[in-house]
């Protein structure tokens, strides 16, 4: 044990948007809690964040740089000014673009591990014209970089790597999966009917609510819109069915003013960003719902299978998570009619397992985060002098 605590410190410098409790966020503030010997976790955010303050705490340094779209192209300096100060073993970004500059910045000052991770199947937002530069900047500027540098491509799906590093993904080595994996512990507990009415209490949710349940960010991406016009629909079928969207975003004032043209304003909840989200998996809801138009490899249908909930998603959505636990998921295409989504969720409710038996699920596969953690101290050991 000695040997290992007196080996030599990694210094990890991730670069992220903010630490807010978003799936990305959350895993690596999982991977931080860990605490493993020898490791420094140091963050690049352009906001500040809900988990700033409990990163810091855990020994995390965190370097604010002021939001300017377009970020990374717009803080070449300041970048550079922390990578060549910091003498950083590992530089590990997590953004959807621009990774051409920060290989070459961290290959100028000379880091020993560079590492671009890919965490998504599609840009974020709607914005067509936008997401067409994106996609050229990308293809005629990242990836010509990327290959001409030594980097390490990771991505948590397969459709995740293709998408962002295309022909690379298959050419250039290594690349490999990093799964997003959770904690366990959290989610080690039996379902306790006074916590729930605790829960139900607090959030002014009836007692006797079947809750049908998500949590995202508010955001295109998520496709709430779409998740509350199943609901109303399902509404009609069971006075007991609340539904239960745990988040915030831009996309609140929309959602609000169409729960309140459903007059659905009893029935759906939008409490915001929740901290205790293993607990309202474990007590609260009933089944878990993902309608989103895409994503690559959401953390939080994890979570629900540990909670020994089902999952109802779109099929748009990476299936690898499932191949682990097919029968954990039901998957629906957008397009289908609305009242097939309502019958999955039906059905949902009807599978639902306890806690035990999701952890027990869950074991079985790469998603626990001392396996990712692992995976991870792999390649950040990798090239090091």
């Amino acid at each position: 044990m000695s040997e290992k605590i007196n080996q030599p410190v990694i210094k990890i410098l991730h670069i992220i948007l903010a630490l807010n409790r978003g799936g990305i966020e959350t895993w690596l503030m999982h991977l931080l809690r860990l605490q493993r010997p020898n490791i420094q976790f140091d963050f690049i955010v352009f906001q500040k964040g809900q988990m700033d303050e409990e990163a810091q705490s855990l020994g995390a340094t965190i370097h604010y740089l002021p939001f300017r779209y377009p970020v990374i192209l717009r803080h070449k300096k300041e970048l550079t000014k922390i990578i060549s100060e910091n003498k950083y073993d590992v530089i590990h970004y997590h953004g959807s673009i621009f990774s051409g500059i920060i290989t070459k910045i961290a290959t100028k000052y000379e880091t020993p591990v560079q590492i671009i991770h890919a965490h998504n199947t599609q840009y974020c937002g709607k914005r067509f014209f936008i997401n067409t530069v994106k996609e050229i900047y990308r293809q005629l500027i990242d990836i010509p970089q990327l290959d001409n540098y030594k980097t390490i491509l990771l991505a948590c799906s397969q459709e995740a790597g293709r998408f962002y590093f295309g022909k690379l993904w298959k050419n250039k080595k290594p690349y490999e999966m990093v799964y997003c994996g959770i904690p366990l512990e959290p989610f080690d507990t039996v379902i306790d009917y006074d916590k729930r009415k605790k829960l139900c209490e607090y959030f002014n949710i009836p007692n006797d609510a079947i809750v049908i349940g998500t949590f995202g960010r508010l955001s295109y991406q998520k496709n709430h819109e779409f998740l509350i016009n199943v609901f109303a629909e399902l509404a009609k079928r069971n006075q007991q069915y609340t539904l239960f969207i745990g988040g915030e975003g831009d996309l609140r004032p929309i959602l609000e003013r169409q729960i309140q043209k459903l007059n659905l304003l009893d029935r759906v909840f939008l409490p915001g960003s929740c901290s205790n989200v293993p607990e309202l998996l474990c007590q609260l809801l009933d089944v878990f719902v993902l309608p989103s138009h895409f994503e690559g490899l959401p953390v939080t249908t994890i979570e629900a299978a540990a909670a020994g909930l089902h999952s109802v998603c779109s099929d748009s959505i990476t299936n690898e998570m499932f191949q682990f636990m097919p029968e954990r998921v039901t998957w629906r295409n957008l397009s289908d009619p609305i009242s097939k989504w309502c019958d999955a969720i039906e059905i949902g409710i009807k599978k639902r397992t306890s806690p035990q038996e999701g952890i027990t699920c869950l074991k079985k596969t790469p998603f626990e985060i001392n396996k990712s953690m692992d995976v991870l101290l792999y390649y950040y050991n990798k090239n090091k002098k």
